[in-house]
């Protein structure tokens, strides 16, 4: 069965497919010892060079900014530390001073006197004894209030970690948009190198997300796959075009490949080179097409893309 048309968005320089030079110039060749890391690839006006090239290309600002939201976060939360650390200093220092350690000694006193006037005292002694132990008490809670807002370095701590949260909203919106520019990037990508309609034998593309229908057994797995076959050229943005193709949701049984960790009805992403070896067998809406991996340069490309890398947050 199809559906659509229904507009997509492809690498504008996949109009007319993708070119490496016999001899990558010295400033895009890969020091990789993997043949794959040689192919030179022209995707867009600015994404361009080798597959490790490309992926810096795609992924390195994003996880640049994703450093430093982590490194900011950690800042954040040690300025929490520090004050909360300067406060109990500042509190510690006022229960040591002489004044406090007086109406310490008054309070325990204020407790007993009110503890007597509760259990066999008037109602006047009961009222007195209460407002004389509210009294030293309140005092008590005066000196370390007011110790805490005098003191010199919090306020100094309350404004770094502004500043800091501050910046960190910033990161935090960076990371926003360089994750969506990235997403749109690796969908666009996908929907370039995917098999596309009609699937012929020798038909050839990576497949993207999937999902298998039956758990996988000893002859394989099959998935459900969706093939698009473009019928309109629309508009080109930023080296991303626009589109317009009809669906069609068909079968695949796939074999050679490893289908650990793969499970009924649960979407796993296929990113590497396939290729049709049998026609549809059976009827709709089961018709199922046979495909088996078929190494391309695009495999590596697609294995470097996708995982992003922890690195080391920028210094301070």
């Amino acid at each position: 069965m199809f559906k659509g048309p229904i507009w997509i968005a492809i690498l504008a320089l996949g109009l007319s497919g993708f070119s490496a030079g016999a001899e990558p110039a010295a400033d895009t060749r890969s020091d990789s010892t993997n043949p794959a890391d040689q192919h030179v690839w022209e995707l867009t006006d600015y994404l361009k060079g080798t597959a490790p090239k490309v992926r810096d290309q795609v992924n390195g600002e994003l996880e640049r900014l994703t450093a430093k939201q982590k490194a900011l976060r950690q800042h954040s939360s040690a300025y929490d530390a520090a004050i909360l650390a300067e406060q109990a200093a500042v509190t510690n220092s006022v229960h040591k001073s002489d004044a406090y350690q007086k109406l310490a000694a008054e309070k325990t006193q204020a407790e007993i006197d009110l503890k007597t006037a509760r259990e066999s005292g008037t109602a006047q002694e009961k009222l007195d004894a209460s407002s004389n132990f509210n009294r030293i008490r309140s005092a008590m809670e005066k000196m370390e209030t007011s110790a805490v807002a005098n003191d010199v370095k919090i306020p100094q701590l309350l404004k770094d970690k502004k500043e800091e949260q501050q910046e960190l909203k910033r990161c935090d919106d960076a990371v926003s948009t360089a994750q969506k520019w990235r997403d749109k990037l690796i969908s666009a990508l996908r929907d370039t190198f995917k098999m596309k309609w009609p699937l012929t034998p020798g038909a050839a593309g990576i497949l993207g997300i999937v999902t298998p229908v039956d758990d996988p057994d000893a002859n394989g797995v099959t998935v459900e796959y969706v093939a698009y076959e473009p019928v309109e050229t629309g508009a080109t943005q930023e080296g991303i075009t626009q589109i317009r193709a009809i669906f069609h949701n068909v079968r695949l049984h796939l074999t050679g490949i490893d289908t650990k960790g793969m499970s009924k009805n649960t979407p796993v992403a296929l990113d590497r080179n396939f290729t049709i070896v049998r026609r549809a067998r059976g009827d709709e809406p089961e018709r199922t097409y046979e495909a088996r991996p078929a190494k391309d340069d695009v495999d590596r490309l697609f294995e470097l893309l996708i995982p992003l890398r922890d690195v080391p947050p920028p210094s301070r």
